[in-house]
């Protein structure tokens, strides 16, 4: 179970306490303060979601805000997404979603001033603010992609947007990898160097050797 958050005080997203450290890729996303936008594409297998996890505790250590999005665990709809985006937001300061609530509906004028509203919020607040939107490659709907892509647009300088796929993305966002406003890695970026393997394997075998054997299907 995750631990409750508190105003200005994100719950840490957490599978497991240990984490395999990948500092090059922490150095990249740490990157530029003018940075809009970070996308994370690669099958599965490559790490995104765990390197975000240890990137959030980094964060949360430097006492910036942060909201997590994951589109696997949202049932279809645009009013699910809506929802599940103003909680995160939501935990973070209710202040950030209060003049957004009118406009949770499922069509994409809705869409578009609910964003706005939720941009506002953020620029009101101050504070710097990392939205971490995963498995990007389940939303099912158009008007949720171009809810990710007016996030962008309209950012403050306060935002950083963050998405990870499995698949490219079908926005404009994702097509700009040498901006100095966005950060796109890739296969390349995220596959494990040799030295890396070899301490994931370290870090898994306690676990492969605690699991039962296979049944006996002889």
């Amino acid at each position: 179970m995750q631990p409750a958050a508190s105003s200005g005080t994100p719950a840490l997203r957490t599978r497991s306490h240990r984490l395999l450290a990948r500092p090059g890729l922490l150095d990249r996303l740490a990157g530029p303060h003018e940075r809009r936008c970070v996308v994370l594409r690669a099958p599965a297998g490559f790490g995104k979601s765990s390197l975000l996890l240890s990137w959030q505790r980094e964060l949360v250590s430097a006492d910036t805000d942060i909201a997590w999005v994951r589109l696997a665990d949202l049932p279809e709809g645009d009013l699910h997404f809506m929802t599940a985006l103003m909680a995160a937001l939501g935990d973070i300061d209710a202040a950030i979603t209060r003049h957004a609530m009118a406009h949770a509906r499922p069509d994409a004028d809705a869409i578009e001033r609910l964003v706005i509203a939720l941009v506002r919020g953020i620029a009101a607040r101050g504070r710097r603010l990392v939205l971490i939107v995963d498995d990007v490659h389940c939303a099912q709907s158009g008007n949720v992609l171009h809810a990710l892509q007016l996030l962008v647009e309209y950012a403050p300088a306060n935002l950083l947007c963050v998405f990870a796929s499995q698949d490219d993305l079908p926005m404009t966002l994702a097509h700009a990898p040498a901006s100095t406003t966005v950060l796109e890695l890739r296969n390349d970026d995220l596959r494990f160097s040799l030295p890396e393997s070899v301490a994931y394997l370290g870090m898994r075998l306690p676990d492969l050797a605690r699991a039962p054997p296979p049944p006996f299907t002889g």
